[in-house]
């Protein structure tokens, strides 16, 4: 709430971030590649008066969070058409609110994301096939500051393993694709789509369909 309904305060915001990526090139097969990249910021927010039941000014509550996030990627071909692709990057979040005048507004919320992902890519004239891995953690940690007590601390887990191709013969081209997911709480789940599109030059047209 930037500013309450009838108040007057006015509530500010700041902030800051920088990212950068690096890539080395060892060889003519091979790529490594380093990016990263940090957030801050402040916002001043609004209470709720408990008497009224409506938005009220709070001249000291205020929010801050916090990103970073980094991420390294290596590449290298095998027998000039098969393509090995490794990532692994890391997510943090944490917010934390603080109000010295209240018991109720004082918090910090942590949030986590670990994903690896190794990834193949099979070149063959104009057709494709890309398949791979991914393993996905995510952690969240709510702490009532005031008491010190854990509100909630969990983790979960996603595993998945897809498939794409694509296929050109002349003007006609398919697609399609598969992905499979085993997450830790919503369960197993298959999911695909296949598809097709041509080019008709004389008309200047491409033509598409997808299930």
């Amino acid at each position: 709430i930037s500013a309450a309904k009838s108040g007057d305060e006015a509530d500010g915001f700041e902030d800051m971030s920088f990212s950068g990526k690096i890539g080395l090139k060892p060889n003519e097969i091979s790529n490594i590649e380093v990016a990263g990249g940090y957030s801050e910021s402040t916002s001043g927010l609004d209470g709720f008066d408990m008497m009224t039941y409506e938005a009220a000014d709070d001249l000291n509550y205020e929010e801050n969070a916090k990103r970073y996030r980094v991420s390294a990627k290596g590449s290298i071909y095998l027998r000039d058409k098969w393509e090995q692709i490794l990532t692994y990057s890391i997510q943090r979040d944490s917010i934390k609110g603080e109000d010295p005048d209240t018991l109720f507004n004082n918090y910090e919320i942590e949030t986590g994301k670990d994903v690896i992902d190794w990834q193949h890519n099979v070149y063959e004239d104009h057709n494709t096939l890309t398949f791979g891995a991914e393993y996905t953690k995510g952690t969240v940690n709510n702490t009532d500051t005031t008491t010190g007590a854990v509100v909630f601390d969990d983790a979960v887990t996603n595993k998945a393993a897809y498939v794409n191709t694509n296929i050109k013969g002349g003007e006609l081209t398919i697609h399609g694709g598969a992905r499979y997911d085993d997450h830790e709480t919503a369960g197993e789940k298959l999911t695909y789509k296949v598809g097709a599109s041509e080019y008709r030059k004389a008309a200047g047209l491409t033509v598409r369909a997808s299930y």
